[in-house]
């Protein structure tokens, strides 16, 4: 009998009062907060984290299917489970995409249940996520919020699927069509009762197909418009003491809905107890589950509760525009991008490959034809990175694409566990929260849109996890990302330390040839001389001064005829140019006029 074997969430570490969208708007607020998406983010990326939680510590290589469910997906013409798939470096899979409706979640449940069940597929990843665009100033901009989570499906999972049905019905609303930015309702009380219709008679037939009556049920997740939709509809069926306790800390996450309330109920559901998820959208879907002996084993270290509990307050409503790009950009910065230079470093840049020297065992990334340890030339291994390390050190830059900016942006190298380097950005946390030392881990993210498509890479927000084996909270772990591209989040106005802009490459160069290039060379008259230092503007005549009395002692003769060193005009700098004096010397001892310049 097939049943879910793990499962996993993503909620954004960003959350957005809703008292602060009242008063930006004068509106009534609703109680609580709601999860808000980074800028750097979108329904791939959280649904590509709400994978690789579940398969956190699993093994990918029983994958045989991966199907995508969301009603935001990046494009209308590409499928975007393919690219989770690049993710987990899983390549001989069949990849779905699931959209256009709410229940899209729990749709793709039962395919990847019959592929399952049938032989087709060992083990099928189910992966939903949303960010439903809502319009300002609305009630929608207040309920909506952003999640994913996933589960996989496997024939002998410990979480057994008993019962499950479907009921269509043609009804419009919400809905959103193919040129629309933000979603449409219908009126509010005839959307309540299709819901509550819909969701009553699926509910009602899978309870019947496993044969367990709405007493033996311990558990309702389930996708509802509203709080008090929710609230009625599972009166009516029977689970009278049923809460959903996401409205109020993350939202409506739409497509996502079903499978994150599915997760916190798995996470709490003990071994003999019955869960029933459901999801509405012109019909419904529903599933009676039976947990076996081993749910409480097949749990992740990151709960959901745990996820609901990490989070951070966005400083402004108008940095949640600037996450939404709703406020005006130049798009003319977008940095130039290449189709073909994305499909070449997509092993780098998905899976994470780096490569491994033969000669010395050197891990390094990206990967080089030889060696930065010993030099050897082609004779590498290529070898998968792991996702955590530490700050190796670090620097914070105000000066991004041309634009200061108040806020600086950190860039760290990082150690990688298991050896390698990386130079990324820091993400999801403030400036000040990046110290040498701190453990971070890599994850997934939009890098920009440049040359009109979507550029991903590694990014990452702020999280705090458990280790099994410890039993304790570990260090604050912050998420990082490869360098590309920064959002510019100005909530938080202040000046911090500068460092070098070249601080984290100079570290690199340290590593790697034992010293820094301390002078810059530049060349003059075909000869490659070291700049001279430069020194403040206070000491710049009391130099000059020190030039003048020193010159009689080079040469008298040229100082009574009146020749005086050559100052650096700029008035940065006080020295004498000893090649003009030497010229002049040699003249004055031949007899000849020294040669003018031009």
């Amino acid at each position: 009998m097939a049943g879910i074997a793990r499962w996993g969430v993503s909620v954004p570490v960003w959350r957005l009062d809703r008292g602060m969208l009242a008063r930006a708007w004068d509106t009534p607020a609703l109680p609580g907060e709601r999860a808000a998406a980074s800028g750097d983010q979108d329904a791939l990326t959280l649904g590509v984290e709400a994978a690789l939680e579940c398969m956190r510590g699993g093994d990918t290589s029983q994958i045989d299917a991966i199907y995508f469910a969301t009603t935001t997906a990046p494009y209308a013409e590409k499928h975007a489970a393919a690219t989770i798939a690049a993710v987990l470096d899983l390549h001989d899979v069949m990849t779905v995409d699931v959209t256009g409706t709410i229940r899209a979640a729990t749709t793709a449940i039962r395919t990847a249940l019959d592929a399952v069940r049938s032989g087709g597929a060992r083990a099928a990843l189910v992966v939903a996520a949303d960010m439903r665009p809502a319009e300002p100033s609305t009630s929608m901009e207040q309920l909506f919020g952003d999640a994913a989570a996933a589960v996989l499906i496997t024939a002998d999972g410990p979480v057994s699927v008993i019962g499950e049905a479907s009921v269509a019905e043609e009804f419009t609303g919400p809905w959103r069509r193919a040129g629309d930015h933000y979603v449409h309702s219908f009126d509010g009380k005839i959307e309540t009762e299709s819901y509550a219709r819909a969701v009553e008679r699926a509910v009602t037939a899978a309870l019947a197909d496993a044969g367990v009556s709405p007493d033996a049920v311990s558990r309702f997740a389930a996708y509802a418009p509203d709080p008090r939709t929710f609230a009625t509809t599972a009166k009516r069926i029977g689970f009278a003491q049923a809460k959903d306790r996401l409205f109020s800390t993350i939202g409506n996450t739409g497509a996502a809905h079903a499978l994150v309330a599915l997760a916190g109920a798995l996470d709490e559901t003990s071994p003999g107890e019955h869960v029933v998820v459901a999801a509405q959208g012109e019909g419904a879907d529903a599933l009676v589950l039976a947990a076996g002996a081993g749910v409480e084993s097949a749990r992740q270290v990151w709960t959901l509760q745990r996820a609901l509990d990490d989070k951070r307050i966005l400083p402004s409503y108008e940095r949640y525009l600037r996450f939404r790009r709703l406020l005006p950009v130049d798009e003319e910065n977008e940095p130039p991008s290449s189709t073909i230079r994305t499909w070449r470093d997509r092993a780098q840049a998905f899976a994470l490959y780096g490569v491994r020297c033969n000669e010395c065992g050197t891990v390094q990334f990206p990967a080089n034809r030889a060696c930065i340890s010993c030099s050897a030339l082609d004779n590498m291994t290529r070898v998968r990175l792991q996702r955590t390390g530490t700050v190796f050190t670090f620097t914070l830059d105000h000066l991004i694409a041309g634009e200061y900016l108040e806020t600086p942006v950190p860039r760290a190298v990082v150690d990688l566990d298991g050896g390698g380097r990386i130079f990324v950005e820091v993400t999801d946390c403030e400036a000040s929260d990046v110290k040498v030392g701190m453990p971070v881990e890599l994850t997934f993210r939009l890098m920009h849109e440049g040359a009109g498509f979507k550029n991903y890479c590694r990014r990452g927000g702020v999280h705090r996890r458990r280790d099994r084996t410890e039993g304790h909270p570990s260090d604050l772990v912050r998420r990082v990302l490869p360098l590309h591209r920064v959002e510019r989040n100005d909530g938080r106005r202040r000046l911090a330390p500068v460092r070098h802009p070249l601080h984290a490459r100079r570290e690199l160069l340290r590593q790697r040839h034992g010293c820094v290039p301390q002078r810059v060379l530049r060349r003059r008259g075909g000869r490659v001389r070291h700049r001279a230092r430069v020194r403040r503007r206070e000491d710049h005549r009391p130099g000059l001064a020190r030039v003048a009395e020193r010159a009689p002692r080079l040469d008298p003769a040229l100082h009574a005829a009146g020749e005086r060193p050559c100052a650096v005009r700029d008035g940065r700098d006080a020295h004498v140019r000893r090649t003009r004096l030497d010229a002049r010397r040699s003249c004055a001892r031949r007899g000849e006029e020294p040669r003018q310049r031009r």
